[in-house]
């Protein structure tokens, strides 16, 4: 390990540890030997409305004065007033809050702070097959690798953006710093994702070199269930991604191709043959199939009704798995009285 990589670390369990509190209590406590100062939210947002609380151990804040200021004017003055609220203004903009303590015996302490407010955004995916053209977002089967991105809005005075190469990112799964992924730069990571029925929690702490912006968000994904769609595969035009076949339908040309498409299935698992196809036709296994995913149907003589089924499964994660049936007229009767 590089002693660049150790730095980076260092600075990422640091700043882990010092965030960490936040996640948990949604304040910061600046501290002193007198009186302290909470901070809630510990990381504001753009026009978030903001929390500062005092509170004393060593004198009674309800018998002294209290002077709340924000950006150099006064706000409030009174007797034992331990709380203040007040909203951040717009990103690349600073707040300045002073407060300025009387005691009873006539001591004054003062205490001061900014706050600058910064945000971040989560995206994530799947690493998992959806098919061409489909627009929505590949989801988390069990077990599935899923890839978080996150994009930072961190906005200095001057209006200018600070690269996000040039933030120290610190990721947790479950409440658990992911030491290895986290450090400057670190943007995005990748992950084993919940196994089905459960959930996992994601959190990134951001912070500046200077230590003056942070930012934090945290988002829930949950695993869902694979899918299995059939479309039909047209000769010349292709596979029908438009309409998806019904739960029945009636074969009216001589023959089709039903293609099986295995939505949120891994796609490494996919792509190196570890995800198993069972096709059966009325209960029978169907044999010597070209394409995995494809099946070639023919009218017979006499007509009838058919029920034709595809078992997906993946041999390397439990769980991942799926099930689909189709009822097929062959012949020119209607299809179950309709």
């Amino acid at each position: 390990m590089n002693m660049l990589h150790t730095k980076n670390m260092t600075r990422a369990i640091a700043i882990a540890a010092f965030l960490f509190i936040f996640t948990f209590t949604a304040h910061a406590q600046l501290s002193s030997s007198l009186f302290n100062v909470s901070i809630s939210p510990a990381t504001p947002m753009a026009h978030q409305e903001v929390k500062v609380s005092i509170e004393s151990f060593t004198f009674d804040l309800r018998t002294a004065q209290v002077t709340w200021i924000l950006n150099g004017r006064v706000s409030q003055r009174g007797e034992g007033i331990k709380v203040f609220t007040f909203k951040t203004g717009n990103l690349g903009t600073e707040s300045s809050v002073q407060v300025i303590v009387v005691t009873s015996d006539g001591q004054e302490l003062e205490r001061s702070f900014e706050i600058r407010p910064a945000e971040v955004d989560l995206i994530w995916e799947s690493i998992a097959y959806t098919p061409p053209f489909y627009k929505g977002k590949a989801l988390a089967a069990s077990k599935n690798k899923i890839k978080i991105t996150a994009i930072p809005h961190f906005i200095l005075a001057s209006k200018r953006r600070i690269d996000p190469d040039n933030l120290t990112y610190t990721w947790q799964k479950d409440r658990r710093v992911l030491g290895s992924l986290s450090g400057t730069g670190k943007q995005s990571v990748t992950i084993d994702g919940p196994r089905l029925f459960e959930n996992a929690r994601i959190t990134v702490l951001i912070s500046s070199l200077s230590g003056t912006y942070n930012a934090q968000k945290e988002i829930i994904i949950r695993s869902v269930d694979p899918e299995i769609i059939f479309y039909e595969k047209h000769p010349t035009e292709g596979i029908k991604y438009e309409h998806a076949l019904e739960q029945d339908f009636a074969l009216t040309q001589e023959e089709i191709i039903v293609r099986a498409e295995p939505y949120f299935f891994s796609s490494e698992d996919l792509s190196s043959s570890r995800v198993r196809f069972t096709w059966t036709l009325n209960g029978n296994n169907v044999e010597n199939i070209s394409r995995v995913n494809e099946i070639v149907l023919r009218q017979e003589e006499g007509g009838g009704i058919a029920e034709l089924s595809l078992a997906v499964e993946n041999i390397a994660k439990i769980l991942q798995e799926a099930r689909k049936n189709i009822f097929i007229q062959f012949g020119e009767q209607t299809l179950f009285g309709r």
